[in-house]
């Protein structure tokens, strides 16, 4: 087996390899390290698109962490078949080499492509003077652990900081999971449970972006800004006009044609396990789909109990991730 840098004329041969890795899984990962529903119009060309965007990117703020170049993607090839796929990116001014995605078998004729892989990509980062590589590195990225290469990674040292705290779930080892909301209608029971909870002095609402309401938890005293960047509303849960819990996210996006949805609860710690944050996330759910969205997926904490609740809508497992592992050169 040996390892060459890619080539357009060898990019059939990628497609080939990568579409074999994920034409019957529920989601794929893409060149540049992040995850979409494998469901229409989902298809090799995916892959294609993807890739030649990051050929094309300059902007070391986009979702590639840096630039991407052909030197910096590297072929496992043996009998001229393609038998893994490793991608990087080079942030200059961070004077950082990225491992952005990795694809090979699941299997031991992949835990050796995925260490050659490796190898040759880590010499390509010394040759560059480059005193740090991180993998995953981007907000939402992350690499497979069912995949060899995360065996790889580890045997070369890569690990987290004893003080490094992550930011995000998926950056820490998650659980990536999602699927179809084809179908999708609130049940009986979630109103049940509404219902149960407004006995118990729970009230859930619907807060619209521009409702000049305070959102005050009551823990801590804080307000809570539950909107990002794409969503118009959000679900409240509240006890005496205080927040206990919340839709962080309601937003719908469009992919390749599709519209996706992104939601997640948050409860305060008090008032967990007693069925208010499935009741957001079912009201989150209820609502994307409502705007148009025909699936979607989230990730959490590998040791967080949320992922039940997402299981509930529908959402299937895909993968444990790891994300910003780092290791010095």
């Amino acid at each position: 087996m040996k390892v060459i840098r890619f080539r357009e004329s060898l990019l059939n041969s990628c497609v080939e390899f990568w579409w074999g890795i994920y034409e019957h899984m529920p989601y794929v990962h893409r060149p540049d390290g992040y995850q979409t529903l494998n469901t229409p119009p989902i298809s090799p060309e995916y892959f294609i698109e993807n890739l030649r965007w990051g050929l094309g990117c300059r902007d070391d703020a986009s979702s590639w962490a840096g630039e991407v170049t052909k030197d910096g993607i590297f072929l496992a090839e043996e009998g001229g078949k393609v038998e893994g796929i490793l991608v990087s990116s080079v942030n200059s001014e961070k004077r950082t080499g990225n491992i952005l995605s990795a694809y090979v078998q699941r299997n031991a004729r992949g835990r050796e492509a995925a260490d050659r892989l490796l190898e040759h990509t880590l010499e390509h980062f010394r040759k560059l003077r480059l005193p740090r590589v991180v993998a995953a590195p981007g907000r939402g990225s992350s690499m497979e652990v069912e995949c060899p290469i995360h065996l790889s990674l580890l045997g070369e040292g890569f690990a987290w900081g004893q003080d490094w705290k992550p930011a995000y779930p998926n950056e820490a080892y998650g659980v990536f999971l999602g699927g179809s909301l084809e179908g999708f209608r609130l049940q009986p029971e979630i109103q049940e449970k509404i219902e149960q909870l407004r006995k118990e002095g729970v009230t859930i609402e619907r807060v619209d972006r521009g409702q000049k309401v305070r959102l005050q938890r009551l823990d801590t005293g804080l307000e809570v800004d539950p909107f990002d960047a794409d969503s118009n509303c959000a679900f409240v849960g509240f006890v005496n006009g205080l927040v206990i819990g919340w839709t962080f996210e309601v937003s719908v996006f469009r992919d390749e044609g599709r519209i996706l949805a992104m939601v997640g609860p948050e409860v305060i710690p008090s008032y967990r396990r007693r069925g208010i944050g499935k009741v957001l996330h079912h009201l989150g759910i209820e609502e994307a789909v409502r705007q148009g969205a025909r699936g979607g997926w989230t990730a959490t904490e590998i040791y967080n109990p949320a992922r039940l609740i997402y299981q509930s809508v529908g959402w299937r497992y895909w993968y444990t991730s790891f994300g910003r592992m780092s290791r010095t050169l």
